[in-house]
């Protein structure tokens, strides 16, 4: 085997030279994905605030938009997996190994509902078109909802993996 040899606990010295590299790509990633919320954000912005709903016209909802947005593709897409059980947790709990992770599907239903909303407000915006009020409360709820989504399962994700192994709770 080419390299160097791999002890547990220990880290060697190409993984040492390489965190650097590791952290700068993950401040990147994550620095885009941010982007990613705050122009899916304005565009639901720009699309719900012409309508006759006085609310989607505040500056100040239109901002929480936006800032939920940012929040949200930062926090919610790649969340953290849930700390790996022990044997002995994984011996008590039958279904620990096929479990589906709920912050995991809620950070993905987050992701799916927001870019929709999204998506939508580009080709409504793109294609001149005006939405009907129902459809644009719809996207805007939709918009906020998802995104609140992303927020709640991402700092959940967070919170769990700083916690230590010994404080999981087997549900």
């Amino acid at each position: 085997m080419h390299g160097s040899v791999e002890t547990e606990g220990r880290t060697t010295l190409r993984e040492r030279t390489q965190l650097p590299y590791r952290t700068l790509a993950h401040i990147a990633e994550r620095a885009g994905l941010a982007m990613t919320g705050t122009s899916c954000g304005l565009f639901v912005v720009a699309c719900v605030s012409h309508t006759g709903i006085e609310m989607f016209r505040s500056a100040g909802i239109g901002l929480a938009m936006i800032v939920i947005g940012t929040l949200g593709f930062y926090l919610g897409i790649d969340v953290p997996s849930a700390p790996t059980l022990t044997f002995e947790q994984k011996v008590r709990s039958s279904s620990a190994t096929t479990k589906i992770d709920p912050i995991e599907m809620l950070s993905a239903g987050g992701t799916l509902l927001a870019t929709s909303a999204a998506l939508i407000s580009v080709a409504s915006i793109v294609l001149d078109g005006e939405l009907q009020t129902s459809w644009t409360l719809a996207v805007g709820v939709s918009w906020l909802l998802g995104a609140l989504m992303q927020v709640f399962a991402g700092t959940v994700a967070r919170y769990r993996i700083s916690r230590p192994s010994s404080d999981l709770a087997l549900e």
